[in-house]
């Protein structure tokens, strides 16, 4: 019994790998740029088009010190990026206009 289960354990954890998240952090004085977040959207679709396969990255993240502009905004909203923004010392998820 306790070597079928470790079979099928070992079976669907090869079948089921890690899921990940792709992050970015900006530690700055000014606002994230729309550059700046074109720039990591790209990063993650050139990962995605090289083939590797080492890691699977289900969402992908922005984090930022000091806010965002709005086209950025809008760009990471579009690619579905899901952002962070620093508040009284704690990271609060950004909440898009419909």
């Amino acid at each position: 019994m306790f070597f079928a289960t470790g079979a099928v354990s070992l079976y669907l954890a090869g079948k089921y790998k890690s899921l990940n998240g792709w992050a970015e952090c900006k530690n700055q004085v000014g606002v994230v740029t729309f550059a700046q977040m074109e720039k990591t959207s790209n990063q993650l679709e050139a990962y995605k088009e090289s083939g590797d396969k080492e890691y699977r990255f289900v969402e992908q993240y922005f984090a930022s010190t000091s806010g965002y502009s709005e086209r950025a905004l809008k760009l990471a909203k579009e690619k579905e990026i899901i952002c962070y923004i620093l508040k009284n010392g704690n990271f609060e998820k950004v909440s898009y206009w419909s």
